[in-house]
């Protein structure tokens, strides 16, 4: 864990989730952007989620879920343009996988991001 100091206990207790989530060989994305992003934001360590979600799509994800997921984390982090550029993405593969739930999601998503630049 990069850059952020949790007293030892504290530490421990992510670094054996983490583990933990690995030894049940889920399918990467969905461990990235469901439980290690949770285990990561419960104790708001913004960066290593991002990290986390980051090397799934240099893995090559096609999951809009985990787009829309490091969307939401960038515009935590007060980093709209990065939002807006995974946002777009998830909006690509929402629609190549006919996945209209997520599509929709993301739409709303992209609509608050240019509310926040605009008002800039």
């Amino acid at each position: 864990m990069s850059g952020v100091l949790l007293p030892q206990s504290d530490a421990k207790q992510i670094l054996d989730a983490v583990k933990q989530i690995k030894s049940l060989k889920l399918p990467p994305d969905e461990a990235a952007f469901l439980d290690l992003d949770a285990i990561f934001m419960s104790r708001r360590l913004l960066n290593e989620t991002i990290e986390t979600l980051k090397i799934r799509k240099a893995a090559g994800s096609q999951n809009p879920v985990l787009y829309r997921t490091l969307g939401d984390r960038y515009v935590e982090a007060r980093l709209p343009e990065e939002a807006y550029r995974e946002y777009t993405i998830a909006v690509q593969l929402a629609q190549s996988n006919g996945n209209l739930d997520e599509l929709e999601k993301v739409q709303e998503r992209l609509k608050l991001i240019q509310i926040i630049t605009n008002s800039q």
